[in-house]
């Protein structure tokens, strides 16, 4: 009934109907009442149990993100993590479980402040003070303004009482505002009307889409309409993975230009359709066969593809710091590539010109005739490098936001792949730390950094460049690194 979120008055039929397939109920809690009470004991026993295991461990962090009721009210939803290291097989999980939910009297710092605090007071602390909250290392959150602001946000508030806090916001997040900075006032934009246009046209008219489909059937002889791409109507290019629906919608675009353009051209000389309507698709069809729609598609399909991969990535049930790091500095090696390439070697671009055809003077896509086609190639070549440098610029931007001298620590300590450098006797090298600096150095920061929370713990931050590097050469001797 709980995990359904149906009514308790459906728990008396759900039991009857239990009865008849024999299970033995009894005749006792069989009302709605005995339902709620049976729940309230079960979440205030695993509240308890949530409550011991975070109480055990050295270390924990808090993931804050903001969801509507029914009633379109902003609520604050709070998860903890923490490291267990009390396992049954002897290996140290990491673990993840959902706090409380509060609603904060305002979404400013100070109502995302109050709501911190409440998740706080859920596990017997009474608030953001240095003296109780000093095994609270890390704090997540999405990219608003509320949260990222250094003084007026969340982590200025917090950073006066707990300056060790490692922040970090939703990767996934900043990726896709990163791209909407990096094409904001391009010809992006203009595609991206053409999508909503086209998505809004059959959305809520069968009869369109049966239409469409009829013409994709007979042009499928002539054609190539498919592309891997089975689909037929337009897919919508907007919803919470926003890169990704992005390049869906265009791929659905360039795999069925020649049908929709010949479906518009229906449509405007339609009689049956209202003259308002006319007028408005032949707009549409006079707008889209300009060729800057169609080669824009197939150009932003080849930038979008490197970041729609990471934006995949970050849908991974595992799914660390150090993955999701990785793959983001790998979107943006893969974008730099791009750049480095001619036009004619984006892959999708060079199939998408590969297909166009001549007659005379004109190119044909599909069947359909393509508006300035040479103004159109020559603003892409123009432009393309340009979109490219935009994005990385964008995505190392949203990336300032954090401590990157921290972020390259964290990553240098989590990575073995890395630790031989630290065994490297030569120590002229040039690391990613700097020219010529210790590699020890990082995990001297971290110390430095969490010198509250560590000293709480118990541990001899002295101790720890040589424990570290102990750990080290034991692994590369007998792990083989």
């Amino acid at each position: 009934v709980a995990s359904e979120q149906l009514s308790f008055s459906k728990y008396p039929k759900i039991c009857e109907l239990e009865a008849r397939h024999g299970v033995d109920v009894g005749s006792s809690y069989l009302h709605r009442n005995a339902c709620k009470e049976f729940i309230h004991s079960i979440a205030e026993s695993r509240r308890h149990a949530l409550l011991s295991s975070v109480a055990k461990a050295k270390f924990f962090s808090l993931l804050i993100d903001s969801s509507t009721d029914h009633g379109n009210v902003d609520n604050e939803l709070l998860l903890v993590l923490w490291c267990d290291t009390r396992g049954v097989d002897e290996k140290i999980h990491t673990r993840i479980s959902f706090l409380t939910v509060h609603r904060p009297e305002n979404v400013s710092a100070k109502g995302l402040l109050q709501s911190l605090e409440f998740g706080l007071q859920s596990l017997g602390i009474s608030g953001v003070k240095k003296e109780e909250c000093s095994r609270l290392v890390g704090i997540a959150t999405d990219g608003a303004a509320a949260n990222i602001g250094a003084s007026g946000g969340l982590k200025g508030l917090v950073e006066r009482e707990l300056h060790w806090i490692f922040w970090m916001w939703c990767l996934a997040h900043r990726l896709e505002l990163s791209i909407k900075d990096a094409l904001r006032d391009t010809s992006f934009e203009l595609i991206d009307e053409m999508l909503l246009s086209l998505y809004y046209l059959y959305q809520k008219s069968p009869k369109k889409c049966r239409e469409l489909e009829g013409i994709v059937t007979e042009l499928k002889g002539l054609f190539s309409l498919d592309d891997g791409d089975h689909g037929v109507r337009p897919i919508r290019a907007s919803g919470t993975r926003w890169v990704s629906h992005k390049l869906s919608a265009m791929k659905r675009v360039l795999s069925k230009y020649g049908a929709y353009t010949a479906h518009l051209t229906t449509l405007s000389e339609d009689a049956s359709v209202k003259q308002v309507d006319r007028a408005k698709f032949k707009g549409y069809l006079k707008k889209w066969v300009d060729a800057k729609y169609l080669l824009g598609c197939a150009v932003f399909v080849d930038l979008l593809t490197p970041c729609a991969i990471f934006s995949k990535s970050m849908q991974a049930d595992e799914l660390d710091i150090l993955g999701a790091l990785t793959c983001l500095l790998r979107t943006v090696k893969e974008t730099k590539k791009l750049s480095a390439k001619s036009l004619d070697q984006w892959p999708t671009y060079a199939a998408t010109i590969k297909k166009i055809t001549e007659e005379g003077d004109e190119k044909i896509y599909q069947g359909e005739t393509l508006k300035k086609f040479s103004e159109a190639k020559s603003y892409y070549e123009r432009k393309y490098s340009d979109y490219c440098s935009n994005v990385t610029t964008r995505i190392r931007t949203r990336l300032s936001w954090s401590d990157m001298q921290l972020f390259r620590d964290i990553i240098f300590v989590l990575s073995t792949h890395g630790w031989q450098k630290v065994l490297d006797e030569e120590g002229d090298m040039e690391t990613e730390f700097g020219e010529n600096e210790d590699p020890l150095s990082a995990i001297s920061r971290l110390a430095e950094h969490f010198q509250v929370p560590l000293e709480e713990a118990g541990a001899d931050l002295s101790e720890i460049p040589s424990e570290f590097e102990a750990m080290i050469a034991y692994a590369s001797q007998f792990i083989s690194l």
